[in-house]
């Protein structure tokens, strides 16, 4: 079972997690060269896939709270630490530009000095570390136009309580963390189908996008940190909580960017590319008992590709 570590400064971080995060970060788990090569060529071939489409493939892993405030950790714990050894550095040492990979830990690190870029009582970051590290992703992957236009979106700070996970567990009272909300643009949420995590299926439309470009998201936990930037830029942004992709769907839809998210600790799990979206997705609706099932829309999609004409009637049939 998951525990907590407590560090300087009142930062909880994660340990006996089932990933081993900790042995990750100090040498105690390797992952084989073999294995490294095989990740970096799923994503390759993701990324050649988008590249036949006339899209873009992007694989942003999110740091690990405890790899970017490492010196925040217990004294034991920090000098026990191996970086060269972390899978993920070692993947980046030996990756092809073909899998269009992002990672810049210390970019975070420098940044959470001044505003804080992870929660003191969780294992995510904050809105502002979200924000910042998809401004830095943008920056190093999009092509100018699209940069520059993230650069114009109405973002203004704010703040929430949140007690966190980390927090749950420790017993520790809400904090007061850092926020990012958009101002003056409302994207609309078109379909939720409102499951937690796995299977989770949400669709934005945003006319007022200063980009005229469509998004396919694949994703764990920590995009969820990221609805506004996405919505925001994008006039059409698809959100699928799922670690694997459907490439067929992928195909069928031909969104311009296709996005692969995940947190530093999950690398470790082999992406698979053999997912069959429209049954995972109704597999996890069942278990959770959704309250709307997103499934007959993608259905739709890969029925009749790009959601155009068609999609818009069915959700205008659908939704209120």
């Amino acid at each position: 079972m998951a525990g907590v570590l407590e560090g300087a400064d009142g930062y909880l971080f994660l340990t006996d997690d089932s990933n081993r995060l900790i042995d990750q970060m100090t040498g105690g788990f390797l992952v084989p060269d073999e294995e490294l090569d095989a990740i970096a060529a799923v994503h390759a071939a993701r990324h050649a896939m988008a590249r036949d489409i006339g899209a873009s493939y992007r694989h942003i892993i999110a740091p690990n709270k405890e790899q970017a405030l490492s010196a925040l950790l217990p004294a034991p714990l920090r000098d026990a630490l191996r970086p060269e050894l972390a899978p993920v550095r070692r993947y980046l040492a030996r990756l092809p530009a073909s899998a269009n990979t992002f990672y810049d830990a210390d970019y975070l690190t420098a940044l959470n000095v001044k505003s804080q870029m992870y929660a003191r009582q969780d294992t995510h970051w904050t809105h502002v570390g979200a924000h910042q590290y998809f401004h830095r992703a943008l920056q190093a992957m999009a092509p100018p136009a699209e940069y520059e236009a993230f650069k114009t979106l109405p973002f203004r700070r704010s703040a929430h309580y949140n007690t966190g996970d980390l927090g749950v567990m420790a017993g520790r009272e809400p904090e007061l963390l850092p926020s990012v909300v958009l101002h003056k643009m409302k994207p609309r949420l078109r379909l939720d189908n409102e499951i937690p995590n796995l299977g989770h299926v949400r669709l934005y439309a945003n006319p007022a996008a200063p980009t005229r470009l469509r998004a396919l998201v694949f994703h764990d936990s920590v995009a969820n940190w990221l609805v506004a930037q996405l919505s925001g830029l994008y006039r059409e942004a698809l959100l699928v909580h799922l670690p694997d992709m459907d490439l067929d769907f992928a195909r069928k839809y031909r969104p311009d960017v296709i996005y692969a998210f995940q947190i530093e600790r999950f690398f470790i799990r082999p992406p698979q590319d053999g997912l069959d979206l429209i049954a995972e997705v109704g597999r996890q609706e069942a278990e959770k008992a959704a309250p709307r099932s997103a499934a007959p829309l993608l259905a739709g999609i890969a029925r009749q590709g790009p959601w155009e004409a068609g999609m818009r009637r069915w959700l205008r049939q659908r939704m209120p």
